[in-house]
């Protein structure tokens, strides 16, 4: 029986996150990837109560949903300085958890 070659990937905690440099790093790289790729408009951003009362004032709905920055070790099972043992970031939408203008929940359709 051959056993494959598995890595572990350890949650990095937000306080960890800002004391150890290579995860800060990994975790601005994400952040500055993510920009680069244009993957949301930050000329367009604005206070949430002024996109509510916009809405309204249209009659239109619209959502507002959270972003959340997960950091990983990977590899964390091997010796410290192993070239396979690094931080990973991954910025995340939160779609169990999008509003709308009146804070309901976002319903959508199932596909």
């Amino acid at each position: 029986m051959m056993v494959e070659d598995s890595a572990i990937a350890r949650p990095v905690s937000r306080r960890e996150r800002r004391a150890v440099v290579k995860a800060m790093q990994a975790m601005d790289k994400e952040w500055s990837r993510l920009r680069a790729i244009r993957t949301w408009d930050e000329d367009l951003v604005c206070e949430w109560k002024d996109v509510v009362r916009r809405a309204r004032q249209d009659g239109r709905i619209v959502h507002v949903g959270r972003l959340i920055d997960l950091c990983m070790e990977k590899g964390s099972e091997l010796p410290e300085g192993h070239p396979e043992r690094k931080f990973k970031g991954r910025v995340v939408f939160g779609g169990d958890n999008v509003r709308d203008q009146d804070w309901n929940i976002a319903m959508f359709q199932e596909l």
